[in-house]
């Protein structure tokens, strides 16, 4: 009988364990859109701006990799710091970049 009550708590322990892990090994990702300002002759140095809403609706941006980044897609709930510049975002810790829109000028 008490081997019986052992196994069952380690059996009632390790389903506690498995369910702790698959309920926090998720994380969901809170993509922002914000505003690009085009540097002259490297994208990496565009310049990262204010929030902004989805450009794709109703606006002059694209998906499609054109001329111009006009706004960028980023995570930044782990971040420490606001990156500049593109290049800041994809080489700061806890920034995730996502998707760019783009357009002609």
């Amino acid at each position: 009988m008490k081997q019986i009550k052992f196994n069952l708590l380690a059996i009632i322990g390790l389903m506690v364990a498995v369910g702790t892990v698959a309920f926090t090994g998720r994380t969901t990702l809170a993509l922002q859109w914000y505003e690009v300002t085009p540097h002259a002759t490297n994208s990496e140095l565009d310049e990262i701006g204010a929030l902004t809403s989805n450009p794709t609706q109703g606006g002059d941006c694209e998906t499609t990799k054109i001329k111009n980044r006009c706004a960028i897609q980023l995570d930044l709930s782990n971040a420490s710091i606001m990156p500049e510049t593109v290049e800041e975002a994809r080489t700061t810790p806890g920034v995730v970049v996502g998707s760019s829109t783009f357009k002609e000028n």
